[in-house]
């Protein structure tokens, strides 16, 4: 069995998707309505300017202490493309995989978090399992470890 000795994880840099969750953590809907608006599905979210950069400094730290990889995945939500390409690792050839999305939040999708807002028989349901509830149209955590 050939195992890698290392795994090398990183998250993609702020995006739209985590300005307008911050927003809506303090009650503010501007984030989502604009989303919304685009119409637009969270996984085409792009970079912020801050993101940019924090995926250039990343990318930096691992050209100076990560050594050489052996392969490179990349979800294919847009955010972590664009952060792939702002790594700027030398030779790097990305490889997309459906497996590495984000949990899909369904109806939920663009409220911050697929438990704000639930009826109370959700809210029950949720409580009952939070490893097998999924919100309508979504994934449970379940589903995302099978993946």
């Amino acid at each position: 069995l050939n195992l890698p000795l290392d795994l090398v994880l990183v998250r993609h840099g702020e995006s739209e998707a985590n300005v307008a969750a911050d927003l809506l953590a303090r009650g503010q809907d501007s984030g989502r309505d604009a989303l919304l608006a685009a119409g637009r599905h969270d996984s085409q979210a792009r970079l912020t300017e801050l993101g940019r950069e924090q995926a250039r400094t990343v990318g930096q730290w691992l050209r100076d202490h990560g050594g050489e990889f052996d392969r490179y995945f990349v979800s294919p939500y847009v955010r972590t493309k664009e952060t792939a390409g702002e790594m700027a690792l030398p030779d790097a050839r990305w490889e997309a995989d459906l497996m590495l999305r984000e949990r899909e939040q369904g109806v939920m999708q663009g409220n911050g978090s697929p438990t704000l807002g639930l009826s109370i028989e959700e809210r029950t349901r949720l409580k009952m399992s939070t490893m097998f509830w999924a919100p309508t149209a979504g994934e449970a955590v379940a589903d995302v470890c099978v993946r």
